[in-house]
C-alpha cells in the first residue's frame, strides 16, 4: 500500500461506480488516489485490513494516515480532497450523517435500475494504468 495516496474501494460490478471513479479521476490532477474494485483482490485485502464489512457495496475511501470512510462520508471527503466546487459541497456534511446516509443508500438500492447495466466501464487510458491496484 502507497502510504501518500488514497485509496478508494468502488463496486466493481456497478455502473454508477463507474461513472463515480472517472468523475474522481478527472479531477485528480494532484494524483493523490488510488483505485480498487471491492470485488478485486486488492479490494479485499484492504477490507480485511481496515476491518470494514465484507458485505459493504457503497464507496469506500481508505484515508493516507489510516482512516476509513463509507458512504456520504467517504464521497464528502473525496470531493474536499479533490478541491474546487468539492470543497463547497463538503459544506453539506452538516446535514446529519443518518439523513445523508438515508438518501445515499435509497440512491444504492435504485443504481442498478437506474442504470440498467452492471458492469464497470473504466478508461482503458494508459495514463490511467498506475492508479489501479
Amino acid at each position: 500500500m502507497s502510504k501518500k495516496k488514497h485509496i478508494i474501494l468502488y463496486d466493481g460490478e456497478c455502473t454508477f461506480c463507474s461513472f463515480w471513479v472517472k468523475f474522481v479521476l478527472k479531477r485528480d490532477k494532484k494524483d493523490q488516489f488510488r483505485f480498487a474494485s471491492l470485488q478485486s483482490m486488492a479490494g479485499i485485502y484492504y477490507t480485511d485490513m481496515h476491518d470494514i464489512n465484507e458485505n459493504v457495496d457503497s464507496v469506500v475511501l481508505i484515508h493516507k494516515s489510516g482512516n476509513s470512510l463509507i458512504k456520504t462520508n467517504a464521497v464528502f471527503e473525496i470531493l474536499y480532497l479533490l478541491g474546487g466546487l468539492g470543497k463547497f459541497l463538503y459544506g453539506l456534511k452538516i446535514f446529519p450523517r443518518f439523513t445523508r446516509d438515508f438518501f445515499y443508500d435509497i440512491i444504492a438500492k435504485m443504481r442498478y435500475k437506474l442504470f440498467r447495466q452492471k458492469t464497470c466501464e473504466l478508461p482503458l487510458n494508459t495514463d490511467y494504468k498506475n492508479k489501479f491496484l
